[in-house]
């Protein structure tokens, strides 16, 4: 994504980026969307745990019960820090 100016104060800034937090979360991290909250995104592991992610406006927090975590997992690979 290539962003050309500033989303900030656009009506449908949420939305656009809630559709993209939603595409990336499901067709490229493997998550699936919650039909009850479509807030929620979570993922099942080969070891059976579980990884919960909850967003709200442009934050997220996640849930795992083991401390084991890849820092990659979430990290959209075309944006940089700077």
């Amino acid at each position: 994504m290539h962003l050309v100016r500033s989303m900030y104060g656009m009506t449908i800034s949420g939305k656009l980026f809630a559709d993209e937090l939603t595409d990336w979360f499901v067709k490229e991290a493997g998550f699936s969307q919650s039909e009850c909250q479509g807030s929620i995104y979570y993922k099942i592991l080969p070891d059976g745990n579980r990884i919960v992610v909850l967003s709200y406006v442009d934050d997220c927090v996640y849930y795992l019960r083991q401390r084991i975590w890849d820092a990659g997992l979430l990290m959209r690979s075309d944006i940089v820090s700077t």
